[in-house]
């Protein structure tokens, strides 16, 4: 099996596996049931949900926020979902944000791949059916070959026009070319040349612009795709 075709079917799965996870839970199967399309008796969740455009500068500094809340997996996730929870409503309304927390630093700080793809390509995962390893490519290239933090985030945060009322440092950050998926390797890579610590509040600070940035480029693609599809 390729690599490529190796990640996507991790990230398809991963994100059914963490739905399946969810709907177990007391309450959840219930929950699923009251959004359930008309004449749908099946026990799962229904797949290509309703889109609204998204607001991609809405969703940078949501997920900017929500890294500072719970990570950088988080962060994404919810950037791209309360938005269309707010637009939508049900079925999106049936699906908490905080269980994409366990993507944080890699996975619980494992350092596997970066909890801000993972977030992304979960809310991507619930918009999007057959053109999902499409968009799963494209953010994955984005991740590698873009420099981050983007220039527009180091503006908001220069200009404090962030949601956060504190911040880690709101300084301009070196941009870097990740090069690879992994939040291991990004991190290493822009802290080897910046010369910040792990636990430093430029590291941190670099971190949740990142968040922003790729939920951002997240929300870019699917308005991108939804107006294909109409």
């Amino acid at each position: 099996m390729s690599g490529k075709i190796y990640l996507k079917n991790y990230f398809h799965w991963i994100t059914l596996g963490v739905l399946a996870l969810f709907l177990q839970t007391p309450g959840a199967v219930a929950g699923a049931a009251e959004t359930r399309p008309a004449g749908d008796e099946g026990g799962q969740p229904e797949t290509h949900w309703p889109y609204e455009k998204l607001n991609v500068e809405q969703v940078r500094k949501l997920g900017h926020w929500g890294y500072y809340e719970k990570g950088c997996s988080y962060g994404a996730f919810y950037a791209l979902l309360a938005p269309l929870q707010e637009s939508v409503g049900a079925p999106y309304t049936g699906i908490p944000a905080h269980m994409l927390e366990f993507g944080r630093g890699g996975i619980v700080g494992e350092g596997d791949i970066c909890g801000a793809l993972l977030g992304s390509l979960a809310a991507i995962n619930l918009v999007v059916d057959d053109d999902y390893d499409q968009l799963a490519e494209a953010l994955l290239t984005y991740y590698r070959q873009t420099p981050l933090p983007t220039d527009i985030s180091n503006v908001y945060a220069r200009e404090r026009e962030f949601l956060v009322a504190e911040y880690f440092t709101s300084a301009n950050l070196v941009s870097t070319v990740a090069g690879s998926v992994t939040c291991r390797h990004s991190r290493r890579k822009w802290m080897s040349i910046t010369g910040h610590r792990r636990t430093s509040a430029e590291r941190q600070e670099r971190c949740a612009r990142l968040t922003g940035d790729v939920a951002a480029k997240a929300a870019i693609l699917l308005n991108a795709w939804a107006m294909n599809k109409d």
